[in-house]
């Protein structure tokens, strides 16, 4: 079979199956041989700002020196955006130096691993039918073992307990679980209590927890999971998270990624890294690190001018790192748009508190796009207080909630909503709806939010328009700190 047709195959194959991911993705693995086995991995679980920490920590660990396999979902543009690797070019050659703080590249897996890899999996005499989850975790574990990578960092797709990268047979030398929200609750449950128990699935004895910002409802659940199986732990709150950038001499706009939420993100990610150079897990080795699992039981004490070589990878990563569609800045036909995946009541609520910091005093023209089994009530309800006006799209997915019906329940609470076709006829509404505003002397940044899928969605079309869209190289931030 072709690239192509492999993801065509894969990409029709169920969202969700019969049996858990977990039992599923275990007799794939099984019958792979465990190519997870020898991999040191970091499992990332999480309401929201999973994607963004593993990003973040596999930027720190590849500017260390290391060659890190990111695996990740979903894709917003290509199938293979799933499966990474991030590393330096001076690593791939061989010839890193700790005393500089190099570029990272990332370079997805190529178009002839996926055929190769997915023809071989999908041959797999399986007895419970996978999902494409299923598949895609398993294709990322083989390659990852082909480029022999130092760090594989895993992002869960739903929950924990029974999720499909809960299957590895490895123990996580690091779990971190960044937030509990309200998502996917036909599933996880409808209360924090719930959704924290089965996120608290990734914990394994032998593992080290480092926990986000959430609710003490939802906290006193993981932890008391973690005093149970006597795994040591680490709590990020709000109020900590910015002692955690200053204490090793950081500012919040040494981290590349915009939104005050990145915050409590990357104070997790710097936790997770200092816990392994901790461990002895240091840069000077490269790729020849020792693999030996280290304790660690008490806080890592700030590496502040202790080592200098940790602390240039540190910086030198938190400023290269990048997320595409998490308040993302573009420019469209001379409009700058801000593109951000918030897509449940707990993202809204940060969005919209970005948003309150980047425009005081201001309100925005939103072209939204969600799904129709997400709390959507909620979300309507932290987001038009600050919508001048609004236009919806219908996301490309059987799960989407329809254009005029978001638009019948926005004008049914008062705000002023607009249907549009596609993209391309929400974008030029939006911008007339901006351009009409500025007329009268009234500023309306464009914000687009939603789905990630619809993100995705926007961003295949500005691909296709190259002569009109360009991203933003250069953005000025407010510090949050």
């Amino acid at each position: 079979m072709t690239y192509q047709e492999i993801v065509d195959k894969i990409e029709k194959m169920r969202r969700f199956g019969r049996a858990t991911g977990y039992q599923v993705s275990r007799e794939m693995l099984d019958r792979l041989s465990h190519p997870e086995e020898g991999q040191r991995v970091i499992h990332i679980a999480g309401t929201n700002g999973k994607g963004s920490t593993a990003a973040i920590l596999a930027y720190i660990l590849a500017a260390q020196g290391f060659r890190v396999g990111l695996f990740s979902s979903p894709h917003l543009l290509r199938f293979n955006e799933r499966i990474r690797i991030l590393e330096t070019e001076e690593n791939r050659r061989g010839a890193f130096d700790a005393a500089t703080a190099p570029r990272v590249i990332t370079r997805q897996i190529s178009d002839d691993a996926v055929r190769r890899l997915g023809e071989k999996i999908l041959e797999l005499p399986m007895e419970l039918p996978p999902t494409m989850f299923d598949i895609c975790f398993c294709m990322g574990l083989c390659y990852f073992r082909e480029e022999v990578c130092d760090f594989v960092i895993l992002e869960t797709g739903l929950g924990g307990k029974y999720d499909s990268t809960r299957a590895s047979s490895v123990v996580p030398l690091i779990s971190i679980i960044t937030s509990i929200g309200l998502d996917h609750t036909a599933i996880l449950g409808n209360r924090p209590e719930e959704i924290a128990e089965n996120k608290a699935g990734i914990l394994r004895p032998g593992t080290r927890c480092i926990l986000g910002p959430m609710e003490e409802a939802a906290s006193r659940v993981i932890i008391r999971r973690c005093r149970q199986e006597g795994i040591p732990f680490w709590q990020v709150t709000k109020s900590g998270a910015k002692d955690i950038f200053l204490a090793r001499g950081l500012k919040r706009e040494d981290l590349a990624l915009e939104g005050h939420y990145q915050l409590y993100n990357g104070a997790c990610a710097i936790l997770a890294a200092e816990i392994l150079h901790e461990m002895g897990v240091t840069c000077q080795k490269g790729r020849k690190t020792d693999k030996a699992r280290g304790s660690a039981t008490t806080a890592p004490d700030s590496v502040r001018g202790e080592n200098q070589a940790f602390c240039r990878a540190l910086r030198s990563g938190l400023a290269q790192v990048s997320w595409p569609g998490r308040m993302e800045r573009v420019n469209y036909r001379g409009r700058q748009i801000l593109i951000d995946g918030a897509h449940n009541p707990q993202g809204v609520d940060a969005l919209a508190k970005s948003l309150r910091g980047f425009y005081p005093d201001t309100t925005c023209v939103f072209i939204i796009g969600i799904l129709a089994d997400k709390e959507y009530d909620l979300m309507l309800e932290e987001i038009l207080p600050l919508a001048a006006e609004v236009v919806t799209v219908t996301v490309d997915s059987d799960r989407a909630l329809q254009a005029e019906r978001l638009a019948a329940l926005i004008r049914g609470r008062g705000g002023c909503a607009h249907r549009a076709g596609s993209v391309s006829e929400a974008l030029e509404l939006a911008a007339d709806i901006c351009r009409q505003r500025e007329g009268k002397g009234i500023r309306s940044p464009l914000v687009l939010f939603g789905s990630l899928y619809f993100v995705g969605q926007v961003k295949a079309f500005l691909a296709d328009s190259p002569e009109e869209f360009r991203p933003e190289v250069a953005q000025e931030r407010k510090s949050d700190i």
